[in-house]
């Protein structure tokens, strides 16, 4: 089911983010900072598809209007709220505030720069700890419990954490005023101090909830007696549970990775929400993988084309020391070494030996 309840979601989104942010601050910055958050949001969101919520709950997100529902935000707040039971601001306000981490630069001339700069550097922390970990080869590190089980937690089954975050994710849908509303209470005085890094954050936490309600496990078996459908299996919970754990627990998939247990969805989730942590890790991989005097072992190899997408690019021939001894070579080379009468070494017809053709390439280029 696409268009007409996406839509909705997409305008309920965009509206309500605006409005909050620009609420919590009030005056002419809060006018500014709505502006911004609505066109952030609406800059990010392409039409949302939501086509695995139950056909009642998918009519309602296309019926409801945002008017009646922006004068009581009490609800939000309430200790029956489905959020306040899956545990979702404790989670949005840890992960995503050290997530976030290519806004830590532009923190630099703000108030508590200096404390947002040391949030930086955990992002860098996560994926540099994984990385060295994943490339080392050796023992691996003691192993969290499974991002099923972090995802059960204190609940009784799977399937009692699994209804509540899909009744959060339903509500959010419905109501992206529960969301808004958590964030602002979370982080407190950042709208005021940092409206930028606020916005961000504001974007990344709706796109997470848009990405897993996108990959909620598709309701069947619809009756009279089962009017929502019969219940997912414990295998699409499971993964389920995966998707989650990159979205809203980030450095808890690096550590999977980093022990040989992420799964291919689990890091496509990562990199579809959180793209900087993702390419920072992959980035990071293949220089401490390249930087290896003997190749990976063939598992290693596999694991990593698999799940990171590399395709053979930790080989030592991609390593920074081989582009910089290639560059050094090139720096110090004579002018006209074979004696070209055109005096460069460029590649072509005549001088099919060149160098030329390598010069810019990826293990020379930006070194």
């Amino acid at each position: 089911m696409k268009s007409k309840a996406g839509g909705e979601l997409r305008k309920n989104v965009v509206t309500t983010a605006g409005g909050l942010a620009g609420a919590a601050v009030g005056g002419p910055l809060g006018a500014v900072l709505g502006a911004g958050v609505a066109r952030q949001m609406d800059d990010f969101f392409s039409p949302v598809t939501i086509r695995n919520l139950d056909p009642l709950v998918t009519r309602d997100v296309a019926r409801d209007s945002l008017a009646g529902k922006l004068s009581n935000l009490s609800k939000a707040a309430a200790p029956t709220n489905p959020a306040t039971a899956a545990g979702v601001p404790t989670m949005t306000a840890t992960a995503l505030r050290q997530a976030a981490e290519h806004t830590g630069a532009q923190l630099m001339h703000e108030t508590n720069a200096e404390d947002m700069s040391e949030l930086s550097e955990h992002g860098r922390a996560w994926t540099e700890k994984a990385a060295q970990t994943l490339a080392s080869g050796g023992p691996r590190p003691p192993r969290l419990p499974d991002a099923p089980t972090r995802f059960q937690g204190n609940f009784a089954a799977l399937t009692d954490a699994f209804n509540s975050r899909k009744e959060f994710l339903v509500q959010v849908s419905a109501d992206p005023t529960v969301l808004m509303k958590h964030l602002a209470d979370s982080y407190g005085e950042l709208p005021e101090t940092h409206p930028g890094m606020f916005a961000q954050i504001a974007t990344r936490a709706m796109s997470g909830v848009v990405y897993l309600t996108e990959n909620l496990p598709p309701s069947i078996g619809y009756s009279l007696r089962d009017p929502s459908g019969l219940p997912a299996s414990q295998d699409a919970m499971r993964d389920f549970a995966r998707l989650w754990d990159a979205v809203f627990e980030p450095a808890d998939t690096l550590h999977d990775a980093a022990t040989g247990r992420a799964t291919p969805q689990q890091m496509r989730a990562l990199a579809a929400v959180h793209p900087d942590v993702f390419a920072q890790f992959q980035a990071q991989v293949i220089n401490k993988m390249s930087a290896r005097l003997k190749p990976p072992p063939y598992e290693s190899q596999r694991y990593l084309d698999q799940v990171m997408q590399l395709n053979g690019a930790y080989s030592p021939a991609f390593s920074i020391a081989v582009a910089r001894s290639i560059k050094n070579a090139m720096a110090s080379a004579p002018a006209n070494p074979e004696g070209l009468k055109s005096g460069k070494l460029e590649t072509g017809p005549t001088n099919p030996r060149g160098i030329a053709s390598i010069a810019a390439g990826p293990t020379s280029g930006g070194i």
